[in-house]
This record gives C-alpha cells, sequence and structure tokens, in this order.
C-alpha cells in the first residue's frame, strides 16, 4: 500500500478502510483507534489530521498544509491545530517530549513517526464497547468485560440516592446508518427496538434487535410520523402521524404490517404511550391558545377523559405510564420554558405532584424497572446527559455520566438495557439577511460558537465559544478574534452590551449557581455584580450605563429589576409578570411579553408603559425579542427553524415572517444597521442511536 492511499481512495475521497500506526489499529470509518482490547473514539477533525499525517509517515508536514487539508472549509487559527495534535497525542498515549507516533518538528510542523501498515480486511473489525459506530453482533458479550474498574470511576452530579445507587455504563452504537435516528422506544420483551429513521423529505418507523441486526422498515408513506410506542404484548405499535395540517394516532400490526387509523387529533401530539393492561393510550392534546395537556384514550371505545391541566403548567409532554400502570410521568413546562417531571396519581383521582429536580431543559424520560424511579435527559452547562429520580417528591436527582455526545429520549428495558439518541453537534455563528431568506456564515471555529450581541453602533460581535476547552466570550473586531475571559465556567450566557458599546454584562452558571458578571469589552478583568441559586438573569443596561435590568423568577414568572452598578442595591421595577423581555440598544426602553397574554408592552423607565401591542395567539413559542429603532422582531423557535415576525412600533402591523432555518436555540442579536441577524447555527455531525446498561454495582 502507498502512502497515500492510506488517506485518499482511488476517487480522491477519504479513504475508510482501516491500517495500523504502531501497535494501534485505526478504522477512519467508525472514527476510533484500538490496542489490546482498548478503544479510544477520535473527533472527526482529529481522525482527518490522523490521516493526513498517514499519508507523509515519516516526514514532516508544515502547519498551513495541515491546516489547509484539516479545515478546507474553515478559517482557524494554529490553536486549533495544536490542540487537535494534543489530543491525537492522548489517545496514543504518546509524550511530546520522546514521541513515538507523533513529533513537532521545530519550525515546521509536525510529523507521522510510527509506522504504518495495512491491514487484511478479514482482521479489521472488532467490537468495540466503548466507541460509538461499532457493529453489534458481540454486543452483550463485549458489554460483559467492562472492567468493575470502570464503573468505579463512573463520575455523580448531585445526590447519591440511596446505599446501591445504580450507574451507567459506556454507550454502545446502535445506529450508523446516514441520515438521523430518533425516538428509540425497547419493546417490552427487551430484544427489540422501534425508532424513526430519515428517508427522503421525512421519517418512517424501522426495528432491529437491540443486540444487533439488520434494520426492518415498518412503513412507507408519505404522512409525518413520531413518538411509536408498543402496545404490552409487542405485536402492535401505536404512533403519531400527519399530513398537512390533519394529524391522527395509527395502530401499526406488526404480522401484517398494516396500519390503521384509531382517532383524529386536532393537531401535532408531542408525546404518546401506551398502558400497561393494553387498554389506555396516553397522548398529548394541542390546541392553539391553551397549554397542551394530557389525555388518556380508552381503545376499545375510543373514549376520551382529559387528565386535569395545573394552573402552573404551560404544557405537559412526554407521557409514560409506569411498569403497573397506576402513575404517569410527563415533561411540564413552565412559562419560563423551563421543565421539570410531574407524576399522575392515576388510582388516586388523576393529582399530578412536580417531583423534586430544579427547573432544567428536558429532552424524555422513562420508568426503570420496577417504577422506583425515573431517568431522564436534562441539559447541565451546555451538554445534555442522564438523570435518575426516585419517583418520590422529596428526592433529589442524580446526575450520570457517560460518554460522547448529547444524550436525548432514554427508553428503558425490562432487563436495564437503555436505548438513546446520541446526538454529536456544534455550531456557528451565521447572518440571516432581513430583507430575505438569505444567510451565510459569520463566525466558524472547529469549536462550539453560540450567544451572539453586536456593539450597539459599531460592528464588533461579542459571543462564546468553546474553542480554548470551556465556554468563553471572545470578540469579532475588524475580522480578528480575542479572547475576552478566562473564567473556565461550565456554561456562559446572555451576553448583554452597554449602548456605548464599552461595557458588557453576562450570566456563568455552574451547579445551579448564577453570577452575573460585567466587564470592559475592550479588555481587563471581569466583576461579579451578583450571585445567587434564583437565576437572575441579565437583561440589558440602562442608558447612561449606570444599572443593569435583570430578570428575576419568582414562582413561574419573571419579574423585572435594576441593579444599581453604583451601590450594587437590587430594586423591583412596576411591571406585570413576565414571560419574555429585551432592552433596546439605547437603553431607553424594554419590551415586555406579559405571562398569559399576547401582547407586547414597551415600558419607559421612569415612565411606566406607553405602548402595548396585540399578536395572534399562534405566536406560542416566543423565544426572543429583538428591538429596533421603529419595530421589535418577535422570534418563534419552530423546531430548527427560528420565525422572525416584524411589529411595526408605530402602527402596530405585523409584517411578512422571515425563515431561519438550521437555527440552534440560542441567543440572537439584531446587528446595528438593522437589516441582519446573528444566530447560532446548528452544525450536527451525528445523530444515531447508542445502548447502555443500568446495574446496580
Amino acid at each position: 500500500m502507498s502512502d497515500g492511499d492510506l488517506v485518499r481512495s482511488g476517487d480522491g475521497e477519504p479513504r475508510s478502510s482501516p491500517f495500523r500506526v504502531g501497535d494501534w489499529l485505526v478504522e477512519p470509518a467508525w472514527n476510533r483507534i484500538s490496542r489490546s482490547g482498548q478503544f479510544v473514539r477520535l473527533e472527526p477533525r482529529v481522525m482527518r489530521l490522523l490521516l493526513t499525517l498517514g499519508t507523509t509517515p515519516g516526514h514532516p508536514q508544515s502547519r498551513q498544509d495541515l491546516l489547509r487539508t484539516v479545515w478546507p472549509d474553515l478559517f482557524v487559527n494554529e490553536e486549533a491545530l495544536s490542540r487537535a495534535v494534543s489530543q491525537l497525542r492522548r489517545a496514543f498515549g504518546d509524550d511530546p517530549k520522546a514521541p513515538l507516533y507523533i513529533k513537532t518538528v521545530h519550525k515546521t510542523g509536525y510529523s507521522l513517526v510510527a509506522p504504518v501498515t495495512d491491514v487484511p480486511a478479514e482482521a479489521a473489525f472488532q467490537p468495540a464497547p466503548t466507541t460509538k459506530r461499532a457493529k453489534h453482533h458481540l454486543l452483550w458479550s463485549s458489554l460483559l468485560i467492562l472492567s468493575i474498574s470502570l464503573a468505579a470511576a463512573m463520575l455523580y452530579r448531585g445526590a447519591r440516592l440511596g446505599s446501591r445507587p445504580q450507574a451507567f455504563r459506556a454507550l454502545v452504537p446502535l445506529t450508523s446508518e446516514p441520515g438521523r435516528e430518533i425516538d428509540p422506544v425497547v419493546s417490552p420483551d427487551g430484544r427489540w427496538v422501534v425508532y424513526l429513521a430519515t428517508s427522503g423529505a421525512g421519517y418512517e418507523l424501522f426495528v432491529r434487535g437491540i443486540e444487533g441486526g439488520a434494520p426492518r422498515r415498518l412503513t412507507d408513506n408519505s404522512l409525518v410520523e413520531g413518538h411509536p410506542t408498543w402496545s404490552p404484548t409487542g405485536d402492535r405499535i401505536a404512533f403519531v402521524a400527519a399530513q398537512g395540517d390533519a394529524a391522527a394516532i395509527h395502530i401499526l400490526e406488526m404480522r401484517s404490517r398494516s396500519a390503521t387509523k384509531l382517532i383524529d387529533l386536532p393537531s401535532w401530539s408531542f408525546g404518546l404511550d401506551w398502558s400497561a393492561d393494553g387498554r389506555t393510550l396516553a397522548y398529548v392534546e394541542t390546541v392553539p391558545g391553551e397549554p397542551a395537556g394530557i389525555v388518556l384514550l380508552d381503545i376499545a371505545s375510543k373514549a376520551a377523559r382529559p387528565l386535569d391541566r395545573s394552573d402552573s403548567s404551560a404544557g405537559d409532554f412526554k407521557p409514560v405510564f409506569s411498569p403497573d400502570g397506576k402513575r404517569l410521568a410527563v415533561i411540564r413546562n413552565d412559562v419560563l420554558d423551563r421543565q421539570r417531571i410531574a407524576v399522575f396519581d392515576l388510582q388516586h383521582g388523576g393529582q399530578a405532584v412536580v417531583l423534586g429536580t430544579f427547573p432544567q431543559q428536558l429532552r424524555g424520560l422513562d420508568w426503570v424497572p420496577g417504577g422506583q424511579a425515573l431517568v431522564y435527559s436534562a441539559r447541565l452547562g451546555r451538554k445534555f446527559g442522564l438523570w435518575r429520580l426516585v419517583a418520590d417528591r422529596g428526592a433529589a436527582p442524580e446526575g450520570l455520566a457517560t460518554e460522547g455526545g448529547d444524550l436525548f429520549n432514554p427508553s428503558v428495558s425490562i432487563d436495564g438495557h437503555v436505548v438513546v439518541e446520541e446526538v454529536e453537534q456544534d455550531s456557528d455563528i451565521w447572518s440571516a439577511d432581513l430583507a430575505g431568506d438569505a444567510a451565510a456564515p459569520l463566525i466558524r471555529s472547529t469549536a462550539d460558537d453560540y450567544g451572539p450581541a453586536y456593539a450597539p453602533g459599531s460592528t464588533r460581535l461579542a459571543f462564546v465559544s468553546e474553542r480554548s476547552g470551556a465556554p468563553e466570550i471572545w470578540i469579532k473586531s475588524r475580522g480578528a478574534e480575542t479572547r475576552l475571559t478566562k473564567l473556565a465556567s461550565p456554561d456562559i450566557s446572555r451576553i448583554a452590551i452597554s449602548a456605548d458599546g464599552a461595557q458588557l454584562a453576562f450570566l456563568a452558571e455552574e451547579d445551579g449557581v448564577s453570577s452575573i458578571y460585567a466587564g470592559q469589552i475592550g479588555g481587563g478583568k471581569q466583576v461579579r455584580l451578583l450571585r445567587n441559586r434564583r437565576g437572575f438573569v441579565p437583561l440589558g443596561w440602562s442608558a447612561g450605563a449606570q444599572s443593569l435590568f435583570v430578570l428575576a423568577p419568582a414562582d413561574r414568572y419573571w419579574h423585572l429589576q435594576e441593579i444599581d452598578l453604583t451601590d450594587r442595591r437590587i430594586r423591583a421595577i412596576a411591571a406585570p409578570n413576565l414571560r419574555l423581555a429585551a432592552v433596546s440598544a439605547t437603553g431607553a426602553s424594554i419590551f415586555m411579553v406579559p405571562a398569559n397574554e399576547d401582547k407586547l408592552l414597551r415600558l419607559v423607565p421612569g415612565q411606566g408603559i406607553v405602548q402595548q401591542f396585540r399578536f395572534p395567539p399562534s405566536f406560542n413559542r416566543l423565544v426572543a425579542l429583538l428591538p429596533a429603532a421603529d419595530a421589535v422582531y418577535l422570534v418563534e423557535d419552530a423546531f430548527g427553524t427560528a420565525l422572525v415576525h416584524r411589529l411595526d412600533l408605530r402602527s402596530g402591523a405585523i409584517g411578512p415572517t422571515i425563515r431561519i432555518s438550521g437555527y440552534r436555540g440560542d441567543a440572537l442579536s439584531l446587528a446595528p444597521d438593522g437589516n441582519s441577524i446573528a444566530y447560532a447555527h446548528a452544525r450536527e455531525t451525528a445523530n444515531d442511536l447508542a445502548v447502555t446498561t443500568l446495574s446496580s454495582p
């Protein structure tokens, strides 16, 4: 094999065939290396770096050549290359002072100094319990050989529950096909997984064995499908389907693979589950202008019984019956778009109890075998991971560390296996033209970039980037990008810049404690203004930058307050309970959306509310307000697409909607000229299914 064959195939595309570097087996298709049963997963860019170095083993390549080859579509500096080389050395266990694999060539670049050899095709495959894209016919035998020391090394956040806490082992890939696989649900006997996979322009239902094997397609139609759930006997699958504005619940017979419509729905349902006795389906009913609620449907009679909607709920989603069918767990939204877990007691009147989770962003839940606890997906810092919670009002949640990307929608089998969506993604900052739907990259790097905030009256842009290894604030000015903060906080967000463009404030969070910092945008040390567990959020600066407007959570809503920067005192501002607010670039006006009202208020500090405007009840997923000189842009999050509506402050008229695709859901910022919006654009690298086990050490 020639050196070039290691990285390039005959058609010029990156090679995926395995080879050896020293005593390590390299498998490019799986983004992994392995040696003596030890498997290490590499990020795609790190694998590309290894492949590029492998084209000239024993000979150096310059830093500039490596940057051009490994990051051909991005502008990055040498820090990105140094970080990738460090990751590759850690993967090999290489010592840069006495390198056996990657050698630094002074004033030039790097060289792969380990011998490179070909691998016979029949010897290439090995099952890999700790990597994302392995095959699966030896899945469970591979899991059994995981060492006790690995389980002992698992990290936990939060309280440990009981003397024998449950712990997760490493993730094992279940799917690796192109496209996305979502909404996994394990069959009642624990042998099969039904899920949705991209097919053409939409999703279709597939099923495959939990221990591997080829997938089987169950549906092939023009319907939009979601939320599959097994019957207790495993011979039927119910799912939500829609075509245009029409939605319905269908039931598919596994033997014949034929589906029939059970009932029509008023709109799409965000959750569906089948009771243990096989008689009832629980689904989410969404009616425009009302919070989503749970409905219990008798399958035989088709009689529907809504469960009581709590006054404190802005919607219940993702219903899951307990194994004995006596309780129903749901994800409950509040008006601040935060979620907790609520459990309905179906035997005693259907009253719901909110469990002891602190408000988070949740993405799916399921009961553990026996029904004593729930496993759910929640966001901590920038990552969605798995948590465990005893189904008791006073219990504290237990964070369960796993490898890999964001983990969504866990489904637990009867024998304690857990199937999850594993999503590996990051984001760039893009700019969307408000004159049309055109959008283009504004800031791109090999790391996560998000949370943009323009400085008023200039082209300087503050943003959050993880290119240094942790979220920090960076400033883009005149084409250069420089780091401003060095806090090493797990989460930084909500950047607010003063009207003169000289000062900024932002939110930093760690282990449930929020801190608001302020400092000069040109550099220097940031000062902590406030630190507590209540979750204050910086909103914007006053006109003279003498105070900072903040939102303080109280009950289920936001309250508007002001921090005097002279004496650090906090005072309340007379305003209604809020669900959304924003400060104008000049600091002269505060725009607000009251809780439970479909209107926009304009408040002038010292004068009170001076204007109010109505907007349609259909704007039910507002996530941001972007004030301009003569308008306010109302932004809805439509599941990956931002819908931007222009509300004219003179007439109250709402102009045409601009659609921004790829919207990740973080902060947006209106450019000082009012012609474009900066936003975080999601760049997904993989969305597959993976399996782990739930065990008692």
